[in-house]
């Protein structure tokens, strides 16, 4: 018997993002259609936010800002980096796996857990366990510089127990990973 092989499931990254001369705010890597980026290829879409992604409560509204695509390598950025040309400094937030994409009308519905510790995380408010969040995200564009929405619609802190479980498991809120509701 020939064995599968096994593909990563899609990711998603948060970055804080320190241009020079510019306040510092979050871009929002995320792979939506369940392909592997090449770590040099500028095909994975982005998004600005004036905030965390990951801290966000349910129900909040966010604006995000749509970026040219980026590179695949920073999906798995594991150090800040200066970035060429006078562009500032990255800092890897949170890095986590996209469950679950569906259409709902005009939007889609994504379902996302964050890891338990972010590479070089940055700020005293982190989560110390495994957050799962169910987003509504206006139908992203291919196209930078337009704004879109995101809604957050259900947020759960993943017990430490359920955590290896929620990152092999399903693609859905798996009710065993469940935690403290936020």
């Amino acid at each position: 018997m020939t064995a599968s092989p096994v593909h990563p499931p899609p990711a998603t990254s948060l970055l804080r993002h320190s241009p020079r001369g510019e306040p510092a705010h979050f871009d929002w890597l995320v792979v939506l259609d369940g392909s592997t980026p090449d770590a040099e290829a500028r095909v994975v879409p982005c998004y600005r936010l004036a905030s965390r992604l990951d801290l966000a409560e349910s129900g909040a509204a966010l604006e995000a800002l749509a970026l040219p695509p980026h590179r695949g390598l920073y999906l798995t950025l594991g150090e800040p980096r200066t970035l060429s040309g006078d562009r500032g400094r990255i800092e890897p937030v949170r890095h986590g796996v996209v469950r679950a994409v569906r259409p709902v009308g005009d939007a889609l519905l994504v379902d996302l857990t964050w890891n338990a510790v972010g590479a070089g995380t940055h700020g005293p408010e982190e989560h110390s366990g495994a957050v799962a969040m169910r987003l509504r995200v206006e139908s992203p564009s291919d196209e930078s510089g337009g704004p879109i929405g995101i809604r957050v619609e259900g947020v759960e802190t993943i017990s430490q127990d359920a955590e290896a479980r929620a990152w092999a498991g399903p693609e859905k809120f798996a009710p065993e990973a469940r935690g403290v509701r936020r």
